[in-house]
């Protein structure tokens, strides 16, 4: 499956996708509360009927959801940029064309996707959702990387609008900062997947600190990975000195397979974009012109999809504890930790909660002050626009980081 998918507004797909959201939320992503403050709300009012992109941070399966239920919400449609693979469920696929969502295939200059984005924004009949981090980063405290290309998208349809219009109107890029808290204890249920997690392992002794069976838990999923990787650890290494090794070893392994010199400058999450972006490239290739030519064509793509595999390991695990400090320790990381881990052992998670979805809509940034320098230096214009948005997102998710729930003001969890 390599067509692009364009957008589309179904009303029957409409009237489903309202039926079903709550069902998804609750029952799926466990989200039962949605909260936006009121200065938030009005900004999206505001916007509606203007050439806009909502930009949120990504951490989370949800977070797609969140917002449709948000776009119901303002009584809006929004467009929404989503991977080519969330379509390929056929009734997931069905649902999603239907309701403003269209595809894009990463890693690849996906031609239609862009020219798609860009006639979107220029006409500007609706908003457009795009995720400048690309990827969902799994943390829910700090912001992943982010990626020009949004910025270059409201560029592209200034072009067009020059074109046509003697004074440029605005284009704005729309900082959206997404938190998810969890108001109940939710350390039982978290306790009970541990105990799960410790059978298949084969550790026998559970200790009632839930951050110190984690860690055990850590530890026995490190030293198996390590053997299955062909790893010696130096002698007296610690766990974190462990878990660098083991990251850079698979990503270094993935980048010999698919030729791509990784730059020491870049975080580890950037690097796993890299690399996947250069498996789509080589898995999504145009079909080569000859029978035998498609024969080692497919060949190849075929050991490559196994690389996805440890792309997500590194996801999961081995960036599970990097640069985390423990002191600092809060139910939401604790979950998130144990997510990934349990991900990594068991092939699959359930999400723990209640959970309260907060969404706030920072000031927006209207790209066309920015178009001027963009002419004279592309590169320092994507830079600049692209930096003013991660920054509003993340002073305000660290803002929000104050309402999460610390462990040491927990009473004590009885043992069971």
């Amino acid at each position: 499956m390599t067509d692009f998918i364009p957008p589309h507004f179904d009303p029957f797909a409409l009237f489903v996708a309202r039926l079903v959201l709550p069902l998804r939320l609750r029952g799926g992503d466990r989200v039962t509360r949605l909260e936006i403050d009121d200065t938030s709300l009005a900004r999206l009012r505001a916007l509606h009927g203007q050439r806009v992109m909502l930009c949120p941070n990504h951490s989370y399966q949800a977070d797609a959801v969140v917002l449709y239920a948000l776009s119901l919400m303002v009584r809006q449609q929004w467009y929404y940029l989503s991977a080519l693979e969330n379509f390929l469920p056929p009734l997931q696929g069905w649902l999603l064309r239907n309701v403003g969502a269209y595809s894009v295939v990463r890693g690849t200059m996906d031609l239609s996707c862009f020219r798609c984005t860009r006639h979107l924004l220029t006409a500007g009949a609706h908003p457009i959702v795009i995720f400048p981090e690309g990827e969902i980063v799994g943390q829910n405290d700090v912001i992943g990387a982010f990626q020009p290309g949004v910025a270059q998208f409201a560029f592209w349809a200034l072009d067009d609008l020059r074109a046509g219009e003697r004074t440029l109107p605005p284009v704005y890029a729309a900082p959206v900062t997404m938190k998810y808290l969890l108001p109940g204890d939710v350390r039982p249920a978290l306790a009970r997947r541990m105990a799960l997690m410790e059978r298949k392992l084969n550790l026998t002794d559970p200790r009632s600190d839930l951050y110190d069976r984690l860690g055990k838990i850590g530890e026995a999923v490190l030293a198996i990975a390590e053997r299955e990787y062909d790893l010696t650890p130096a002698t007296g290494a610690l766990f974190n000195d462990r878990v660098q090794a083991a990251k850079v070893a698979i990503l270094a392994r993935v980048a010999r397979e698919v030729n791509v010199t990784l730059r020491p400058d870049r975080t580890t999450v950037d690097h796993v974009r890299m690399l996947f972006n250069a498996i789509d490239r080589i898995t999504r290739a145009v079909p080569a012109p000859t029978a035998y030519a498609r024969k080692l064509q497919r060949e190849h793509q075929r050991r490559l999809n196994a690389l996805y595999v440890d792309l997500w390991r590194v996801l999961r695990f081995a960036a599970t504890f990097d640069g985390y400090n423990p002191e600092h320790l809060t139910q939401e990381r604790l979950m998130e930790l144990t997510n990934r881990l349990e991900w990594e052992i068991l092939g699959s998670l359930r999400w723990v909660g209640p959970m309260t979805a907060i969404v706030h809509v920072g000031d927006p940034i209207n790209l066309t002050d920015y178009y001027d320098g963009y002419r004279g230096n592309k590169h320092a214009a994507l830079a600049v626009a692209t930096r003013q948005l991660a920054t509003a997102i993340q002073e305000k998710l660290t803002e929000l980081n104050g309402r999460m729930t610390p462990m040491d003001r927990m009473r004590p969890l009885a043992i069971r």
